[in-house]
């Protein structure tokens, strides 16, 4: 994932998890070249949680 700069208010966040990386080329999760493939199947998002997968979003916070 590339880095990403943002200015948020206070408590206006959200953080999403998806298969889509709009506006770049869609994936249809088939493993066919995207360029000729006519289906799609539904991708599955996994965030662990346990201790022995934890998941983290860093985020930087500066002051501004």
């Amino acid at each position: 994932m590339q880095a990403r700069v943002m200015t948020f208010r206070e408590g206006h966040i959200r953080v999403e998890v998806t298969a889509s990386s709009f506006p770049r080329p869609r994936n249809p999760s088939t493993n066919e070249d995207t360029q000729y493939s006519s289906r799609g199947e539904v991708a599955h998002q996994r965030v662990f949680h346990d201790p022995e997968r934890q998941s983290r979003i860093a985020l930087t916070v500066v002051d501004g």
